[in-house]
């Protein structure tokens, strides 16, 4: 059984030592000033946990928004990455990080951005980013 946590930010950035920063994170909003928006770049960086790969299994991931219009897709094999290494623990998982960008981003209005991914078949769907005018800019209309 595998599990998935998304984090949409700002932008996401590769460290020295491995290690990666998540820049701008939303919790579940994002709030606009109005629309149509057009975001410099909004990133989700995923994290997938799975049982462990011993052979090349298709993957993808796909950006939705409300009205199911596709937004980002990504598709590839996914290769087990160190087939030495000792999965034998129970209940132990592979983790699988990927980092999605979509830069230049026009939003013409109030919607919902989905992340869903596929696993060797199973599909996973993670979290929401609620896209709406902030309660300022509500208060003026």
């Amino acid at each position: 059984m595998s599990s998935i946590q998304a984090t949409f930010c700002d932008d996401i950035r590769h460290e020295i030592g491995g290690k990666v920063s998540l820049i701008g994170c939303y919790a579940n909003h994002l709030f606009s000033e109005g629309f149509p928006l057009t975001a410099p770049k909004l990133c989700v960086h995923l994290r997938i946990l799975t049982d462990p790969l011993f052979e090349p299994t298709p993957f993808s991931a796909v950006i939705t928004d409300s009205e199911g219009k596709e937004i980002l897709r990504l598709r590839t094999t996914l290769t087990p990455e160190n087939k030495t290494q000792d999965y034998s623990s129970p209940g132990e998982q592979q983790e699988i990080l990927a980092g999605l960008e979509m830069p230049g981003l026009k939003i013409d209005g109030p919607t919902t951005l989905f992340v869903q991914a596929e696993i060797g078949g199973e599909v996973l769907s993670g979290p929401l980013l609620h896209v709406s005018l902030s309660p300022e800019a509500e208060a003026k209309q």
